[in-house]
């Protein structure tokens, strides 16, 4: 006679039930002699996970960011060795810096620096595999513009498989708002957080993220030689102990820079820690929102 598995008694609500089994289990261990059960009490459920090696876009020597196991081996088909890998943060950075030269009627020419480790390298060279570069890149363009033209892209070569950094060349038009002898420019560029995804002001259960991540955008912007700053957006930092925003503003003569910094430091936040994290994405969906207002004569 067989018995559930130990995961199965411990999903089932019935007491009972399990009781019932249990004296059944009794019963016949005394029938053959048996006086003492050393059966096992708890399953661990620690069956191995083996991880695609095909999957060359994954940083080297860690688990996928989707992946819900701890512990997972990797099959070397050449050497035919087996590594047991244990799941860690991967240092998960995008990094961009733009420099832009805003000309008469608000058109821009730009290019930009990408910057990427981790996850969102690996992200990034999965699609590159699956289109074409310059479809890459525009998708990358569409979702912070609606008019825009990518002159060219190309990716520096990195020895670090984990790393990947391109550059792009190209215009934005209508992006500054033109309203005859002012132009509304919005920052940041890349990286604007539209709306605060933390809505609720009370939260009953923790907030995940798949893994710990930073994001730094610096924008430096040359004005043509008949415009002037009138207005820049204040400067702002609020930190917590796992969660942090700050916006700077350096200006120059007929120049500035915004430089821009978002990180999240641990993967899960719990209700008593949900109103310090919504307080840094309050801040961060304003500051965002921020226009440099230029005169143009």
């Amino acid at each position: 006679m067989s018995f559930p598995y130990q995961m199965t008694l411990g999903a089932t609500p019935d007491d009972a039930g399990i009781y019932e089994m249990g004296r059944e289990i009794a019963r016949q261990c005394k029938r053959i002699g048996v006086h003492v059960n050393f059966a096992p009490t708890v399953d661990i459920n620690n069956n191995p996970v083996y991880l695609d090696t095909a999957d060359e876009f994954c940083p080297p020597g860690v688990l996928a960011a989707d992946c819900n196991v701890t512990v997972g081996l990797l099959v070397d088909e050449e050497s035919a060795k087996i590594t047991k890998i244990h799941a860690k943060d991967v240092k998960s950075m995008t990094h961009i810096l733009s420099e832009i030269t805003l000309n008469q009627g608000g058109i821009l020419t730009a290019n930009s620096t990408f910057k990427l480790q981790g996850y969102p390298a690996a992200d990034a060279r999965g699609e590159i595999k699956s289109g074409s570069l310059h479809d890459f890149g525009e998708k990358q363009l569409k979702k912070s513009f609606e008019e825009f033209i990518l002159d060219s892209i190309w990716i520096e070569k990195q020895k670090d498989p984990g790393t990947l950094v391109f550059h792009m060349n190209y215009q934005l038009k209508n992006f500054a708002e033109d309203a005859g002898e002012m132009l509304y420019l919005p920052a940041p560029l890349f990286t604007k957080n539209k709306s605060n995804p933390l809505k609720t002001p009370k939260r009953l259960y923790p907030v995940d993220y798949s893994n710990t991540f930073s994001e730094l955008e610096s924008v430096k912007i040359k004005l043509a030689d008949n415009m002037s700053i009138v207005e820049l957006p204040r400067k702002v930092k609020d930190n917590s102990r796992y969660a942090s925003y700050s916006s700077f503003i350096f200006k120059g003569k007929n120049s500035f820079e915004l430089n821009r910094h978002f990180a999240i430091k641990k993967v899960s936040f719990q209700p008593s820690e949900y109103k310090e994290l919504k307080r840094i994405y309050d801040s961060m969906t304003s500051s965002d929102q921020n226009q440099f207002v230029i005169s143009v004569k």
